[in-house]
């Protein structure tokens, strides 16, 4: 065949057992052609639970698909339609629970919960109940579990529900609103479950907030984030962020870091030259829509000013995915401004030297003396400082 047909993946299952397979690459999906060691069950369990299930499983999806285009549609007989999907769906999830009962034993059972088919919305809400969409989606699933948050399938499941509220209120203009009430309802929803899903929970909602620059959902996730009872990984960033961002405060002398700059040539933060009086740090992130805004704004700005008269701008990309391509075609357009990227986004050396957990964020720096002048929040309040010393 041509090469395509020698890129294959295989779904395998590696959890406390010793594990051999053997695999004809060419023919990976015959049975005959991929086998592992006498005794094997996670993966043999659970490809036998595809095989009995996942035909049924495809057929309930597709007729959720259906349904949701007669709802668009306004077809007669709806309601009867989803009465027998729902009675098909609730039968389909029982019999994966008796699956779950039987593989209890084995780490495959965690997997097996989430091909269980959550409750969708095809009945018209109104639109401030559908936020509750979300955290109903978890009714199935057993969240006294502490290990599905071992697997892949929990983030998969709440970005499938996400999906589905989005495509939901996208013809609305509260979305930011209704995600964000989503969102803590869900936290909510586990509160009194396992402190380690609650604070996965939590997790994921920072996550998704910050992603989205949503910072009014950062800000309400607070509460859960301080609650002692929830383990969450962001509390312990917070922590370690909050002890050097206390750092980073007018007088202060500014920590140094490395970066790789447009050309592709590694520097010291403080060993670079700098004519100017002032530097003045950016922390952005080219997929953040504010901080394109507010690179934009700053860029202009800087060029109005005289060359005496501005500071050295140092413009510092936090891009989770190092994309340089896309970052060289930005940095392109501002030319005069000292560049760098930063592998690793906020856990980047530079971010964690500065308590970085969002951007935009801009720290002006005495260029002479390497001490933190301020963290202004607006061009007039640099205009101040720098004119201060310059006129």
């Amino acid at each position: 065949g041509d090469n395509d047909s020698l890129h294959r993946e295989k779904y395998i299952i590696v959890s406390d057992q010793d594990l051999e397979i053997w695999i004809n690459p060419l023919y990976e999906d015959d049975p005959d052609s991929t086998w592992f060691q006498g005794g094997e069950r996670e993966n043999n369990s659970w490809q036998q639970f595809i095989g009995e299930t996942g035909d049924r499983r495809e057929y309930l999806l597709k007729i959720y698909d259906s349904l949701s285009g007669e709802k668009e549609s306004g077809t007669g007989l709806l309601q009867g339609k989803i009465r027998e999907y729902e009675k098909m769906r609730r039968s389909y999830n029982r019999d994966v629970n008796r699956w779950i009962r039987a593989n209890r034993d084995l780490f495959v059972s965690q997997v097996i919960e989430f091909r269980k088919i959550p409750g969708r919305d095809l009945n018209d809400l109104p639109s401030g109940n559908r936020a509750m969409t979300l955290p109903g989606s978890l009714d199935e699933l057993d969240l006294g579990n502490p290990l599905i948050i071992k697997t892949e399938g929990l983030k998969r499941w709440m970005d499938d529900a996400v999906k589905i509220l989005l495509d939901e209120i996208a013809a609305e203009g509260s979305k930011d609103t209704l995600l964000i009430e989503a969102g803590v309802a869900s936290v909510e929803r586990v509160r009194h479950e396992n402190p380690l899903i609650y604070g996965w929970m939590a997790d994921y909602f920072y996550a998704l907030f910050n992603d989205m620059n949503m910072f009014e959902g950062i800000i309400s996730l607070q509460p859960y984030v301080e609650d002692p009872g929830c383990l969450t990984s962001i509390k312990l960033m917070v922590k370690q962020r909050g002890a050097a961002a206390a750092a980073i405060a007018p007088g202060n002398i500014a920590p140094d870091f490395h970066f790789i700059n447009a050309g592709g040539d590694q520097f010291s933060f403080m060993n670079c030259n700098d004519p100017a009086g002032f530097r003045l740090l950016l922390f952005w992130n080219t997929g953040c829509m504010k901080c394109l805004a507010i690179t934009k704004q700053l860029y202009s700005w800087y060029l109005e000013k005289d060359p005496d008269d501005r500071p050295a701008v140092f413009a510092v990309n936090l891009d989770e995915l190092y994309n340089v391509d896309g970052w060289k075609k930005k940095v392109h357009e501002m030319p005069e401004w000292q560049h760098m990227i930063d592998r690793g986004g906020i856990d980047s050396e530079a971010a964690n030297a500065y308590g970085i957990l969002t951007t935009p964020v801009l720290i002006l720096i005495n260029s002479n003396t390497r001490e933190i002048v301020a963290l202004p929040e607006s061009l007039g309040e640099i205009d101040l400082l720098t004119g201060a010393v310059y006129h």
